[in-house]
């Protein structure tokens, strides 16, 4: 079976998103200073603990987490299991395109959130916007480099 680099970086981003998102649950839940909060305009226990940080009463760190979670599970399938399967390899490429693209859709509405609304940045958030970019241009490539 053929053992794509780009997929190896998409799994990567995957776990650094994973990894960050889990780090920002358990700070969303905390009563202590994260260890992120460095000044006023880099905080993030404003932009995760405000009135921001949850969406229908869902913290969005969590919704990143199930995200990133689903995202890392599919091209791993992709990756390592569709050869014993009845179909190719490329046939969910254009679903994780799509779902990287809404992700990162959600990630730029955060971001100008951040930037017009709370006027403050977090380190953790901006590490996941990185890895939701990387999974969103490289899986759309995989897609149309197979089509």
């Amino acid at each position: 079976m053929k053992r794509d680099p780009l997929i190896w970086i998409l799994l990567i981003a995957a776990v650094i998103g994973i990894i960050v998102s889990a780090i920002s649950l358990n700070n969303h839940y905390s009563d202590k200073q994260s260890f992120c909060t460095i000044s006023e305009k880099i905080n993030c226990d404003v932009v995760n603990k405000g009135p921001y940080s949850e969406l229908a009463g869902i913290p969005v760190a969590l919704l990143g987490l199930v995200g990133y979670l689903v995202f890392g599970l599919l091209a791993f399938w992709e990756l390592e299991l569709a050869s014993f399967l009845t179909f190719e390899r490329k046939d969910l490429w254009p679903y994780l395109a799509l779902f990287a693209s809404a992700m990162l859709a959600f990630a730029l509405y955060l971001t100008a959130l951040e930037t017009f609304i709370i006027h403050a940045w977090c380190i953790l958030c901006i590490t996941s916007q990185i890895a939701v970019l990387v999974l969103a241009i490289g899986s759309w490539a995989i897609w149309h480099r197979e089509k």
